[in-house]
């Protein structure tokens, strides 16, 4: 196969080529032996290398004659040229065949009118507008025929109509032609009237019935009904008269005589205390108060807390129940305020002034009814008296129904320091408290408690009860000394809290004070392994390594799980890289590899052949090559391969 080449080769020195030779001097082409010499070859024996046949002649034909021409070995075929055809022979061996006419005669213009022109070779042909059209020509020959715009003045007309003028308009259709010109219009003129025109009216009345429309030159009859009358005068005039005749009416009040008022009799309207009347002389009384106005326009409504309250003349004030308040308002003028039957406290109650003593529920003294608290009740230094003894689980008790039920029992007071005399808290010495029999202490510091050496966890009973002040002595205590503190761990003997324990003598050694050491392994103390050496532990069933020793790393690969697709894995990732180059135009790649070295080996082969070919490499960095090519390879044409090296 050949070697492929895809930039030149420079030779940095001198190449001796041996020529064999040969008696036929039509040379013309050199061949590499398989042995590195350049040989020197004819027609002949290339033609023979290659196995080529033997051509004695061919026959030439052409497409407008039958006849052909046979061209024998040695024989010359000449192309000459025609009509507008001119050939050239190359020194390369090639006949370059070349076109020196057009061929283009001339062409006609023609319109819808005038004589039709022919456009000769060379000749221009102008397209000129007509009426209401333009043209223009630009690149690329191209011609624009626009319709011109149109230019108009518009003009308003204006008269004063009188009665008998006339005037035109615009009273029908306009005709327009298939480009969408106006064509022509229908004018009418119009004559008004000589006189005035009346249209009409609409005739209505209070009742339900249709309305009438009342035309020009129509007679309107106003018909009078029971008690009225209607009369036409002159002047347009039509006078309408209540016939029916007043005879009398009665006038009343709340207190007095009732009075008559005949037909044409007088109503007098007397003013009162702060009541004035005044007529109008047409029939109208108007009644005024003339008492005084007062001089109060508004009052504040407040409260414990929220914001005062402006009451206005005319505004209603409302008075709304809170918790366990309820209001009702009543005649006359009255807004009762109760107290709930049944009411929840949700804050604190609070007896600073009195004690409370009794308690009224549905009306009675004792409680009968149920009270609930939604919170404590703050009593401060007051107490609840004459509490009687409670008989239900949830019932409260007094103070002496709690000591008998507890008397004799024991009750934990809380934790006790013994760390120093008289202890805390005090429940020895002058100064000790009070204790009842049954009480009892837990020992959280350990110290002196009389003749007693206690310890956390150590109980001291009251044995009877003790007064305050009293200097009780140790007869009046019990102590019960636990005698099993937990066993804690300390830096040493005397830091580590001895208690009860038990530990395996296999593992582990207890000194006669409780001190606990783990027994020596017979391990050597040391750092096992490394990144060579891998550390092999030996333990008991008790989790106490017994023995460690350094152990040299030495793995096949067949004791490893996928141990060649990991290496493969590993190298593909991090010491090959492979990418396909080649656009069809460029003669120059940037392959990134990233494999951060120089150290690396690039191969190329054509993608289509897959033999192997060369380019010029330059190792642009650590992570990139630069690939150049005498000419541009095809798209993805050739495979590029880099390997570092190792």
């Amino acid at each position: 196969m050949a070697i492929q080449f895809l930039r030149q080769v420079e030779i940095d020195g001198t190449i001796t080529a041996t020529i064999n030779a040969d008696a036929n001097d039509g040379y013309d082409g050199i061949l590499v032996s398989t042995s590195g010499l350049i040989e020197r070859r004819t027609k002949a024996q290339i033609l023979a290398d290659i196995g080529a046949g033997s051509m004695n002649s061919f026959v030439v034909s052409a497409d407008t004659n039958t006849a052909t021409t046979t061209i024998s070995n040695g024989e010359t075929l000449s192309l000459v040229g025609g009509t507008g055809i001119s050939t050239v022979s190359n020194p390369d061996g090639t006949i370059t065949i070349t076109s020196s006419a057009s061929g283009y005669s001339g062409w006609d213009l023609s319109g819808d009118s005038g004589t039709d022109q022919t456009i000769a070779s060379g000749n221009v042909a102008k397209f000129a507008g007509g009426t209401k059209l333009s043209t223009a020509t630009s690149a690329t020959d191209t011609l624009t025929i626009d319709h011109d715009l149109q230019s108009q003045t518009n003009t308003t007309a204006s008269a004063s109509l009188v009665s008998g003028g006339t005037f035109t308009a615009l009273a029908g259709n306009v005709s327009v032609d298939t480009t969408g010109h106006l064509t022509g219009q229908v004018l009418t003129t119009f004559t008004l009237p000589t006189s005035d025109v009346y249209t009409g009216w609409k005739l209505d009345g209070d009742s339900s019935g249709s309305s009438v429309n009342v035309s020009s030159g129509d007679t309107v009859d106003f018909i009078g009904s029971t008690g009225i009358s209607c009369v036409a005068a002159s002047g347009d005039t039509l006078t309408i008269t209540n016939d029916l005749p007043f005879n009398s009416l009665t006038l009343d009040s709340t207190s007095g005589t009732a009075s008559t008022i005949s037909n044409n009799g007088t109503i007098d309207i007397a003013a009162g205390t702060s009541i004035s009347a005044t007529g109008d002389g047409a029939g109208k009384v108007t009644i005024a108060y003339t008492g005084g106005t007062g001089s109060m326009s508004s009052w504040t409504l407040d409260g414990d807390s929220g914001t005062s309250q402006t009451i206005s003349d005319g505004n209603s004030v409302t008075i709304a129940g809170g918790t366990n308040i309820t209001t009702v308002a009543s005649a006359t003028d009255t807004v009762t305020v109760n107290l709930d039957n049944s009411i929840t406290l949700s804050g604190s109650v609070t007896a600073d002034s009195a004690d409370l003593q009794t308690l009224v529920v549905d009306g009675a003294t004792t409680q009968t009814g149920i009270l609930t608290m939604g919170a404590a009740i703050a009593m401060a230094s007051n107490k609840i008296t004459a509490l009687g003894n409670g008989t239900d689980s949830t019932d409260a008790v007094n103070l002496g129904q709690v000591e008998t039920l507890v008397a004799g029992q024991s009750l934990f007071k809380g934790s006790y320091d013994a760390s120093s005399e008289p202890g805390t808290p005090a429940i020895s010495g002058s100064s000790n408290i009070a204790n009842s029999v049954g009480d009892f202490y837990a020992v959280t510091v350990g110290g002196a408690f009389f003749t007693f050496t206690t310890e956390p966890g150590d109980l001291i009973f009251i044995n009877n009860d003790i007064a305050a002040n009293s200097d009780p002595n140790v007869s009046n205590f019990t102590v019960v000394q636990s005698g099993q503190s937990i066993a804690s761990a300390g830096a040493t003997d005397g830091a580590a809290t001895k208690g009860v324990a038990g530990f395996d003598s296999a593992n582990f050694v207890v000194s006669a004070s409780g001190w606990v050491q783990m027994k020596a392994s017979g391990v050597t103390a040391n750092q096992y392994g490394s990144a060579s050496i891998v550390p092999v532990v030996t333990v008991d069933a008790d989790g106490f390594v017994t023995d460690a020793v350094d152990t040299t790393i030495d793995i096949t690969a067949s004791q490893v799980s996928d141990f060649c697709t990991a290496v493969e894995t590993c190298v593909s990732s991090n010491l090959t890289y492979a990418e396909s180059i080649g656009d069809g135009t460029a003669v120059s790649y940037v392959v990134t590899h990233s494999l951060g070295t120089r150290d690396v080996q690039v191969q190329l082969y054509d993608n289509s052949t897959f033999d192997t070919v060369y380019a010029e490499v330059v190792r642009t960095d650590a992570d990139k090559i630069t690939i150049t090519t005498t000419s541009a390879i095809t798209t993805n044409g050739v495979r590029v391969l880099i390997s570092k090296a190792v």
